[in-house]
């Protein structure tokens, strides 16, 4: 990716600032992924629960605890395979936030609105977007919305809500995402959406002990 000059507006770099103060530390969490797809006669439903551990709010373990594709319970195997593709997501695939300093190159701010921030992608990839983030009076984010600027396959159009919130003391992070899609699949409209909640968050103080304590070696 080329190097594009951003200018990052002041409050863009408060809140990159506050994010980067509460998302220290590590933390372990339990997340629910619902995914529902339609198009025509089709359908599919797929269900999954895992635990992980952020370390300064990057995932560094995860625990898949159960996971259905089609209402079909998944082999050890292809957890295994789903566990290291949480972990090593392919390049453009994770999510980007604008609001971590990271990122800023990545993006274009403005305009700026009392405590909302929009912003647009300079990459074309699923894990970038155009939208908005709102802060609070401490310049923490509170909730963003964006249309990736990649959509998956069989989607023409799309919207990604999230929540942050302070989940223990001193730290935040989402607590919702909401996907939702529109498509065409062959002779069919069809729509998916994709929704996560995190929860169950507690702190370790060190990533071997959290990752022995998602796995169960207490």
């Amino acid at each position: 990716m080329a190097v594009v000059a951003v200018t990052v507006p002041p409050i863009v770099a408060s809140a990159g600032k506050r994010f980067v103060q509460t998302c220290r530390g590590v933390v372990a969490f339990r997340m629910h992924r619902v995914f529902d797809v339609h198009a025509g006669p089709s359908s599919r439903h797929d269900d999954m629960v895992l635990d992980g551990v952020y370390s300064n709010g990057t995932l560094v373990s995860v625990h898949i605890l159960s996971q259905t594709i089609g209402g079909k319970a998944q082999s050890p195997d292809q957890i295994a395979t789903a566990e290291q593709q949480w972990l090593h997501p392919k390049p453009g695939d994770a999510f980007h936030p604008p609001f971590d300093p990271r990122y800023f190159r990545e993006y274009r701010y403005g305009p700026i609105a009392p405590a909302s921030i929009s912003f647009a992608s300079l990459v074309n990839d699923s894990g970038h977007g155009t939208g908005s983030f709102s802060y609070d009076s401490s310049q923490d984010v509170t909730s963003y919305t964006y249309s990736p600027s990649l959509m998956p396959q069989y989607a023409t159009s799309g919207t990604v809500t999230g929540t942050r919130r302070r989940v223990l003391p001193g730290y935040w992070t989402v607590t919702q995402e909401m996907q939702q899609y529109s498509g065409r699949y062959a002779l069919w409209k069809g729509g998916a959406t994709v929704q996560l909640t995190w929860n169950e968050f507690r702190r370790y103080q060190s990533v071997s002990e959290a990752v022995s304590a998602i796995h169960g070696e207490r």
